[in-house]
């Protein structure tokens, strides 16, 4: 018998996202201004820039993973569309 408790996942919030600072990088911190944070007793807002906790993984489109969230940009948000194509080559 095991003494481990099971492992429960719980599924990461989505927040969108309308502006991106400068592509983060995998381990790196990204800095957004979201949408539609939901906030950790108040410590996010939704009017001003916001560093994330650490990258975990990045998607050309816009989208990136970090250790306790899911970003999406805003669609359509062209210059951020543009940013990330710029800076992902």
């Amino acid at each position: 018998m095991s003494d481990q408790l099971p492992v429960i996942q719980v599924p990461k919030p989505i927040v969108k996202y309308k502006d991106i600072a400068y592509i983060p990088t995998v381990g790196s911190y990204a800095m957004v201004w979201p949408i539609d944070h939901p906030g950790h007793n108040g410590l996010v807002s939704n009017k001003s820039w916001v560093h994330t906790s650490p990258v975990v993984s990045i998607s050309d489109n816009g989208r990136f993973e970090t250790r306790n969230t899911r970003y999406e940009p805003v669609d359509p948000y062209p210059w951020v569309a543009g940013k990330w194509e710029k800076y992902s080559r």
